[in-house]
């Protein structure tokens, strides 16, 4: 799918619906993508401390990235964001050591392809 605004009041649409996208929506979109086309999905889900911090437990090198999907031998790690949504440096350094994945609503064609 081509999310390229032309200007016309149909791109102009598709462009506002995924710039409002949360991440949990965007996320929703994507697991049931991945499903659908036999993949395993695994999701790590961050914490809310007593002290009002939030963490991911884990154990290894900060910055793993939240989804990994699993399919027939093949590991794909991504990390899933807003449309302005920033990867931390750490999250930048998984996905390049893994040639993993950041994906945004307006990213769907991609992650349509590789999770295909």
């Amino acid at each position: 799918m081509n999310l390229k605004n032309d200007g016309g009041p149909a791109s102009n649409m598709i462009a506002d619906a995924t710039r409002a996208m949360s991440e949990a929506e965007w996320a929703k979109e994507v697991k049931a993508y991945a499903r659908a086309h036999g993949w395993r999905v695994a999701h790590m889900r961050p914490v809310k401390l007593a002290s009002g911090r939030w963490t991911t437990p884990m154990e290894g090198d900060e910055g793993f990235p939240d989804w990994v999907f699993a399919r027939h031998g093949k590991v794909i790690l991504a990390e899933l964001k807003t449309m302005t949504g920033i990867l931390s440096r750490e999250q930048q350094l998984w996905l390049f050591a893994a040639a993993g994945y950041r994906w945004r609503p307006c990213d769907r064609g991609e992650m349509e392809k590789v999770l295909e």
